[in-house]
């Protein structure tokens, strides 16, 4: 819906608000937005540190890893459970060739998922909501080695990444953080989330969930 009420192409959209970093959203926005500013994790209630970002965002031409690097060196610099923050800038122009890796390693390894110990691989949610897990470690825990291709053009894709080792009480091994989340049908499968992620364009063009 948001995309639809998109006027013409936008050079970039900063998502203040928690959980938009995922693969499913940048891809259905790739055809309308050139830059994705987002966390695929939550983001504390004070939100991006505008009286630093909009410099960046006012310069020509705007410097959206800089908007990026502002947010997490703010958060990166507090103290306690207010040091938490995840962020990633993505570049939409890679993403067709992102989703035909994927759909690659999904035709070949698509039996693995529901065998995956979804615990395993590095979440983004908290309160039991096994709904946000991190790209690229599902991708590398389901393919083995045969996930690098996939890997190398999600790192054309993200441009910039980083993440403090905690958000409030959720650890993040930056080792593991790719800088997007993606859903797993998990198994036993929601035959109702299934069903709803079936029809995302990702979805369409991956085929991680066959309708």
């Amino acid at each position: 819906d948001m995309v639809k009420a998109f006027p013409y192409k936008l050079s970039f959209v900063v998502f203040d608000a928690c959980l938009m970093g995922g693969i499913e959203v940048v891809y259905q926005m790739k055809d309308s937005v050139d830059y994705v500013i987002s966390s695929p994790a939550e983001i504390m209630s004070m939100g991006f540190p505008y009286s630093r970002i909009m410099k960046h965002i006012y310069s020509s031409p705007a410097d959206y890893i800089a908007v990026a690097e502002e947010y997490y060196n703010f958060y990166n610099s507090l103290e306690g459970q207010a040091r938490s923050a995840t962020i990633s800038v993505v570049k939409t122009s890679e993403l067709e060739n992102l989703a035909a890796q994927t759909k690659n390693v999904f035709d070949k390894y698509r039996n693995n998922i529901p065998l995956l110990n979804y615990k395993s691989v590095q979440g983004y949610h908290r309160f039991n909501k096994y709904w946000f897990y991190d790209f690229g470690d599902f991708i590398k825990k389901i393919a083995g080695e045969d996930a690098a291709p996939v890997i190398a053009a999600l790192e054309k894709a993200v441009i910039y990444k980083a993440t403090t080792p905690w958000f409030l009480d959720l650890a993040i091994d930056p080792l593991r953080y790719s800088g997007l989340s993606t859903y797993i049908p998990l198994s036993p499968s929601d035959p109702v989330l299934d069903a709803y992620y079936a029809k995302f364009d990702w979805n369409r063009d991956t085929g991680m969930v066959l309708e």
